[in-house]
């Protein structure tokens, strides 16, 4: 599997000896390649039981539909998320997603566009690079997949970060704000949870 903007795409292979995977040939990655559209969720039960509860009712409902392209995987991270789904190969994040939605980001997806409301980020892009790109989607609704490609990110103070998107330019501060209850099914005491807030536009997306 590749995500690198400009290059998604998966190798698909089959193995009848789990000893085979020990190479995969990650360097030449073998099998038939495709571009074509796979989807994940999360479903692993034993790491929270929210991922199970959510998961499989989302993952359910999305087979339904697309039984070749959907899997159920093990933890992906952000249990507080749950249901938690992936679109690949482009490596978009979605988070608390009820099973009604599951057609609707796939259609979504699949037309290049992004579904804002339960959208989390993108796996190969910074965490500050993903809440600009936020704002700026926000900001001019535009949800298009590739929309506003970073261009340069350095820091500007302590958790502080100057983002610099094609089309927008933004300042951007991590804050931690503490929950109110306990964020998973095996949570037991509130946490800590950090976002993202606007210091200021330098350059608006128009």
């Amino acid at each position: 599997m590749e995500s690198t903007p400009g290059r998604e795409r998966a190798w698909w292979s089959q193995f009848a000896d789990p000893s085979e995977l020990t190479d995969l040939g990650l360097a030449e990655p073998r099998g038939e390649l495709s571009t074509a559209p796979i989807y994940l969720v999360c479903a692993h039960g034993r790491h929270d039981a929210c991922c199970a509860i959510r998961g499989r009712p989302l993952a359910a409902a999305l087979a339904t539909l697309r039984p070749e392209e959907t899997w159920e995987c093990t933890h992906v991270g952000g249990d507080r998320f749950a249901g938690n789904m992936i679109a690949l190969p482009h490596g978009l994040y979605y988070g608390q997603v009820p099973p009604e939605k599951a057609e609707h980001i796939a259609c979504r997806y699949e037309a290049g566009l992004l579904e804002l409301e339960h959208f989390r980020g993108r796996s190969t892009y910074a965490a500050p690079v993903q809440a600009a790109q936020e704002l700026a989607r926000s900001h001019s609704g535009n949800a298009g997949v590739d929309s506003f490609r970073p261009l340069n990110v350095s820091h500007s103070g302590h958790e502080q970060w100057l983002v610099e998107l094609e089309g927008a330019t933004l300042e951007v501060r991590a804050v931690f704000h503490r929950s109110d209850s306990p964020l998973t099914c095996s949570a037991t005491v509130p946490a800590a949870v950090r976002g993202f807030e606007l210091v200021r536009w330098l350059e608006k997306p128009h």
